[in-house]
């Protein structure tokens, strides 16, 4: 190979070696600084967000309304939907949409989606007649809120000791508008676990 030839080589090489620096770095970065740039690109990927499904509000055990000790919701007089008995005092938003309702009691938000399903979560039995003890808001009706997002917090051991079950339904308040409510998920549930789908 001439000395021109071998010249045009070491030029390309570099000009490849410039890329590879560019797109996957130079390899001489610490083992953290490829970390972060791995995990900067997994939080970059945009979460997929599926039409007319309730993502879990709560943490606990899922039942079906049947067993809820409340004929009002276990016959779906409200919707159709399931319940949570819960394991952690708090309640995120299911889904990105807009407080339609939050009870003056706070034990009860409504929420309606972008997709218009419209979602009543009842936090324990009969809790209404706690007047709002052991319950606190974080959200007002009118809020655009983000799913994940907290809408309330409360107190299990208190309620339980008040004598009131905090067993909570999360009910599709618009059931007749669509063809099928189906549970997708019962027993052990998490937050944002896919729990309902309106189809």
């Amino acid at each position: 190979m001439n000395h021109r030839n071998m010249e045009q080589e070491n030029i390309f090489k570099r000009f490849i070696k410039n890329i590879g620096d560019t797109i996957f770095g130079s390899g001489k970065s610490s083992k953290d600084e490829k970390q972060q740039v791995i995990n900067k690109e997994k939080l970059e990927i945009p979460e997929i967000i599926e039409k007319n499904v309730i993502y879990c509000p709560l943490k606990g055990e899922g039942i079906e309304l049947e067993k809820v000790n409340d004929p009002t919701f276990a016959q779906g007089l409200l919707g159709q939907g399931f319940a949570v008995n819960p394991k952690e005092g708090k309640v995120l938003a299911p889904f990105d949409g807009k407080i339609a309702t939050l009870f003056p009691t706070k034990h009860a938000v409504g929420i309606v989606s972008n997709d218009g399903l419209e979602v009543l979560i009842h936090i324990g039995l009969n809790t209404v007649e706690l007047n709002g003890k052991y319950y606190e808001t974080h959200v007002k009706e009118g809020d655009v809120v983000s799913k994940g997002q907290t809408l309330v917090t409360f107190n299990i051991d208190k309620i339980n000791k008040a004598g009131y079950e905090t067993t909570t339904p999360v009910l599709v308040t618009n059931s007749d508008d669509y063809e099928k409510v189906s549970v997708i998920k019962t027993g052990d549930v998490d937050f944002m676990d896919k729990v309902i789908k309106a189809e």
